[in-house]
């Protein structure tokens, strides 16, 4: 059913449960596992640099932690006897990253985390997760990874 499944990451306890979804699927289905980590996000790393704070060291920094999460993701595919394929990419548009990359290596399933944000919240953070739902070409399974808050 799935060949190449894309989990798209940024570490932590929350992409951990997300992750887990996505190995079990990989496994049942004998899948390439895609962990993708995207560096920068746009306007924020702008909006520091007019502030007239060096951001080349702090961006370097996202990058480390960047490759260090994709070598744990690597090393729990492993673990579970997945293939593996890992990239950290640059880019101002997480989720046209996202979707570029699953383009680029024909992935059949987008695994992501939501965090189950509601009413105002929701409207002025925006949501990486919701970009992609809406505008891929392949199937996207959505895990919720927190309890919305009141």
């Amino acid at each position: 059913m799935y060949e190449r499944i894309l989990v798209p990451t940024v570490g932590g306890e929350e992409s951990n449960r997300v992750l887990g979804h996505a190995l079990a699927l990989a496994e049942v289905t004998d899948a390439e596992l895609h962990a993708l980590y995207v560096v920068g996000g746009g306007g924020t790393y702008r909006e520091i640099d007019e502030a007239g704070v060096e951001w080349g060291p702090l961006l370097q920094a996202v990058r480390r932690a960047g490759e260090a999460t994709i070598a744990d993701v690597e090393h729990r595919a492993d673990d579970a006897g997945v293939e593996f394929v890992g990239e950290v990419r640059d880019g101002d548009a997480v989720y046209r990253e996202i979707l570029g990359y699953a383009d680029e290596h024909d992935i059949d399933l987008i695994v992501m985390g939501t965090h189950g944000r509601r009413g105002i919240d929701r409207w002025l953070i925006g949501s990486v997760t919701e970009r992609v739902v809406r505008t891929a070409e392949m199937p996207v399974l959505t895990v919720r990874t927190a309890v919305p808050s009141d």
